[in-house]
């Protein structure tokens, strides 16, 4: 798409040539004819037979010319147009964007806070249970499941819709990988309720339901600051960093220890 400053640039290269263009035909007509013909014309004089022989003679080539021209004209009107109405839908688009931003922060803390209920329903477990070895001190225990905030994956998805390509594939990843954490838990939460059955739940379990929602934290966490617009880009992701503010590491040392080697829920599906 030719750029308007260029396209004015054409407009105005045409027009400091045309009359050049111009005279020159005119000089030409000047060589051969006798008397030129537009002159006598205009004086009352015959010599319009002359114009009447190079009209007649290049007819086709002076009609070329003309619709050459209004084509020319018609396409940069065209241009202009297009131009006006790409810079009205990228000014809508921005400004839906500045829209959804606003409220970013806000459901950047309530998944946030999610992901806290979640660790703190499972700390429950941890800290009531003081032989984390086997399975069978796992019987009998259970926890709340945290309802995921709506409002705040109706956000994501507006800023998902209007964000550049890199910001809105990490936004993406973030409303996946924290719908997966959630069908994780709630599955934990029912294997628990149904040990019984034949449905066991480990120790190891638990330890990855509390990685889950750690990731799920700090990958919305690392948005804030692209949030508030401290920054133009999100940082990168730090969950040992949001685990310690928890104090994971007092109840539940083995989870702590597993980051360097634990593989993520962002790396499994295929966002890293």
């Amino acid at each position: 798409m030719i750029e308007p400053g260029v396209s004015r640039r054409l407009i105005g290269i045409f027009l400091v040539i045309s009359p050049f263009v111009i005279w020159t035909i005119l000089l030409y007509f000047i060589s051969t004819c006798e008397r030129f013909p537009i002159v006598d014309f205009l004086s009352g004089g015959e010599a319009l037979g002359c114009a009447d022989y190079w009209l007649n003679r290049y007819q086709t080539l002076v009609g070329g010319l003309i619709a050459f021209v209004g084509a020319l004209l018609t396409v940069v009107f065209i241009h202009r147009q297009i131009q006006q109405s790409s810079t009205q839908v990228e000014e809508q688009r921005r400004r839906r964007s500045f829209a959804a931003n606003a409220t970013l922060p806000l459901a950047l803390d309530q998944i946030v806070g999610y992901a806290e209920l979640c660790i703190s329903e499972i700390k429950k477990i941890y800290e009531s249970k003081q032989d984390q070895s086997g399975l069978a001190t796992l019987k009998n225990c259970s926890f709340v499941v945290p309802d995921v905030p709506p409002s705040a994956l109706l956000v994501l998805k507006e800023c998902i819709e209007y964000a550049d390509a890199e910001v809105a594939r990490d936004l993406k990843a973030l409303v996946v990988i924290l719908q997966l954490q959630h069908a994780r838990f709630e599955n934990t939460q029912a294997r628990l309720m149904s040990q019984g059955s034949g449905k066991i739940v480990s120790w190891g379990n638990l330890d990855d339901v509390v990685h889950d929602a750690l990731e799920v934290g700090a990958e919305a966490e690392r948005f804030l600051p692209y949030g508030r617009g401290q920054s133009a880009i999100p940082s990168p992701i730090n969950i040992p960093n949001f685990a310690f503010h928890l104090h994971v590491d007092l109840w539940c040392p083995r989870v702590s220890n597993s980051f360097p080697t634990h593989k993520s829920m962002k790396r499994v599906l295929g966002f890293e």
